[in-house]
């Protein structure tokens, strides 16, 4: 459930200090308003990122994320 009060949040999957994928769902943070950014940090650096304006999580409701993924790609739904 996504805390009522939240302007972000973020879920993470990696190992260690790297993360191979991040999906950071944005009401309003960092600049952007009802936005999901998906990026990846590897080596010490973040990588490119992907912005969709797809934004189906509303504030104090639950949600469903399901994450697939092969050698070469993470899909997010």
């Amino acid at each position: 459930m996504v805390n009522p009060n939240a302007t972000n949040f973020a879920i993470n999957i990696g190992h260690e200090q790297d993360i191979a994928l991040h999906v950071n769902p944005r009401f309003d943070a960092h600049g952007d308003q009802r936005t999901v950014v998906c990026n990846s940090y590897q080596g010490g650096k973040w990588c490119e990122e992907v912005r969709d304006s797809s934004f189906p999580f509303q504030l104090g409701k639950e949600f469903k994320v399901i994450i697939t993924f092969n050698a070469q790609e993470f899909q997010v739904y």
